[in-house]
């Protein structure tokens, strides 16, 4: 595998264009990775089933995707997202859990993430939330801090096998040890959003890198059979696991209180005077679970977790800073999750080293108003399937070939039209040689 010259293009064009760092003032980056939630669930891509003031008030003060793209489970995502790399190169191509080998990892020697090279750089970095690029921390016990985060805080996930709680009482993993106390009557995310707070203030002075993988707004079960109520909808002297029903309701509960922690660390941002040094990103991390209906408009819309199709890879994407993402933009370019680290490492005047070859494009032109060059199709991956597909048609990896332009999330097979012929040739091309390097 090498790098593309055209990346390292990028990465350079992007370092001339206004709002990059300068020797004077390095911006400071804020990424948020929601869980299980697609773009459909908020009201600024057409959403209806959900409250959502918050991020839609974001997305109206900077840019939103309209086509962003992530793999359909949370592991090969997150490993895109922090190396720029597709989840075949670093074969974390299902979700990392129990049952699974102690090596079923992202393998940190081969592979290097965007906080390495941040904090390389300079910046301090800080996560909290749900790392899920290993299994039990007590049999990796460095992972996190070798991916280049020098502050920790983690839900734990996993204690041996077994999945632990992450909502309410959760238990924890705080710079490399089991922690149960801090987590006693406490929410989750929370006690990750309050962390990331702190961190904003402690570094203020400083470039800081701050990555929030929250655990909202997944279910408190693999199944998606418990929604627990948020700190919002809970009851007095109601038992905060015993979920909510019907499933929807419960949803909707977390769901709106994904989008007030999002909006703490807003206003945090602001109230610090880091606004216009700081680029605040927010991200899904796959579709909504399939448990969940939502109505997009006045359209049911199942959630595809899990599925290589429109529901299960389509997520929001928002993207604030103030002063040099101008207001109300809409981006209908194609993006995927492996076009952070080159975006968020031009933000920061950093080059690729010439040996750590990627898959990403950066859209870092877009955000400040230039026309960029758009990736011309996105490539999803998941166990040994896979889809390419453009602003017109889709390829599966099994040969099926769709029409998306009148709607993506239910396709039609493409005809045998000259242009349907062409763009499944020009596409079935373009998966031969993302493979080849």
């Amino acid at each position: 595998m090498h790098i593309l010259a055209v990346m390292l293009a990028l990465v350079s064009a992007a370092m001339l264009l206004p709002g990059i760092a300068t020797a004077k003032q390095t911006p400071n980056i804020v990424l948020i990775l929601a869980d299980d939630l697609g773009a459909e669930c908020l009201g600024c891509y057409g959403g209806t089933s959900y409250q959502t003031p918050r991020l839609d008030q974001l997305a109206a003060m900077g840019m939103r995707f309209e086509y962003c793209y992530a793999t359909p489970l949370c592991s090969p995502s997150r490993a895109e997202l922090l190396t720029g790399r597709y989840c075949f190169r670093t074969r974390i191509t299902n979700t990392t859990h129990r049952g699974r080998s102690q090596s079923d990892k992202l393998d940190l020697s081969k592979h290097r993430t965007l906080a390495n090279f941040l904090r390389d750089a300079g910046y301090a970095t800080c996560i909290a939330g749900k790392w899920h690029l290993c299994n039990d921390f007590a049999d990796n016990p460095t992972h996190v801090a070798d991916a280049g985060f020098d502050n920790r805080f983690l839900w734990r996930l996993l204690r041996g096998k077994q999945v632990v709680r992450h909502y309410w009482n959760p238990e924890l993993w705080v710079d490399d040890k089991p922690n149960t106390d801090l987590g006693k009557g406490k929410f989750g995310d929370d006690l990750f959003t309050a962390h990331i707070c702190q961190f904003m203030r402690t570094h203020r002075d400083r470039p800081f890198f701050a990555y929030y993988p929250m655990t909202l707004v997944h279910s408190q079960t693999a199944t998606g059979s418990n929604y627990p109520a948020s700190p919002d909808t809970l009851q007095p002297g109601a038992n905060p696991n015993a979920g909510v029903e019907p499933k929807a309701k419960g949803f909707a509960g977390l769901v709106a209180y994904m989008d007030k922690l999002v909006g703490k660390i807003a206003d945090e941002i602001e109230a610090l005077g880091l606004a216009e040094n700081t680029v605040l990103l927010f991200v899904g991390d796959n579709g909504t679970d399939r448990v969940i209906t939502s109505r997009l408009g006045n359209r049911p819309l199942p959630g595809g977790k899990s599925l290589l199709d429109e529901a299960g890879t389509r997520v929001p994407l928002i993207v604030h800073w103030k002063g040099q993402v101008s207001p109300g933009g809409v981006s209908r370019d194609l993006v995927d999750l492996t076009d952070f680290l080159p975006t968020l490492l031009a933000v920061a005047g950093v080059n690729l080293p010439a040996d750590y070859g990627i898959d990403g494009h950066s859209f870092l032109p877009q955000l400040c108003g230039q026309k960029g060059e758009p990736r011309q199709w996105v490539y999803r991956h998941l166990n040994n399937s896979w889809f390419i597909r453009d602003h017109d048609y889709r390829f599966d990896s099994n040969s099926r070939f769709w029409d998306i332009v009148p709607d993506p999330y239910t396709p039609k097979p493409a005809g045998d039209s000259p242009a349907a012929t062409e763009a499944r040739q020009r596409l079935a091309d373009a998966v031969k040689q993302l493979h080849a390097r």
